[in-house]
C-alpha cells in the first residue's frame, strides 16, 4: 500500500437505530468522510427471522418490520449524507453474528464498525448460539465503539 492510499477503502457500518449503533455510525461515518472511503450501511433484521422460528409470520408482521427497517436505515443514511458521506444501504434478514461476516466478505470491506453496550461480558453481544466471536469470523479490521450502559 502506498503512503498516500487510505488504510480503509471500504467501510461497513452496522446500524440498527439503537444507541450503540448510532455511536458506531457517527464514529465510522467520520472516519469514512476523512478517508473518502466507499461506505456501506448494514441493518440486520432479526425480529422476523427470530419470530419465524417459533410461529408463522404474517404478511402484516413482515410489512411492519420492513417499514421499520426502511425508516431506521433512512435515518442513518440522512445523518451520513448531511456530513458528506454517501453510503450504500443493505438490509439483510438473519442474525448479526451470521450476517455481518458474510456481507463483509461479499463487499470485500477493509473495516467493520459496530457498536456495543458495555455490560458484564463483552462476548454476550458478539456471541452467537455457538459462542463464536465476530472477530473469529471476519478477515478484516473491526472497530468497536463502546457505550456505557
Amino acid at each position: 500500500m502506498s503512503a498516500t492510499a487510505p488504510a480503509y477503502r471500504r467501510i461497513l457500518l452496522c446500524y440498527d437505530g439503537r444507541r450503540e449503533s448510532r455511536d458506531a455510525l457517527r464514529q465510522g461515518g467520520e472516519l469514512a468522510a476523512a478517508l473518502g472511503a466507499e461506505t456501506h450501511v448494514l441493518l440486520v433484521s432479526s425480529v422476523i427471522h427470530n419470530a419465524s422460528a417459533y410461529a408463522a409470520v404474517t404478511e402484516l408482521q413482515v410489512d411492519v418490520e420492513n417499514s421499520a427497517c426502511k425508516r431506521i436505515l433512512q435515518e442513518g443514511l440522512e445523518w451520513l449524507r448531511a456530513r458528506g458521506v454517501e453510503a450504500t444501504p443493505h438490509v439483510v434478514l438473519g442474525t448479526p453474528i451470521d450476517v455481518i461476516p458474510r456481507i463483509a466478505r461479499e463487499l470485500n470491506v477493509d473495516l467493520i464498525v459496530v457498536g456495543h453496550v458495555a455490560r458484564s461480558a463483552l462476548g454476550r453481544w458478539w456471541a452467537g448460539p455457538e459462542n463464536a466471536s465476530l472477530l473469529d469470523r471476519v478477515r478484516c479490521c473491526v472497530l468497536v465503539t463502546v457505550v456505557v450502559a
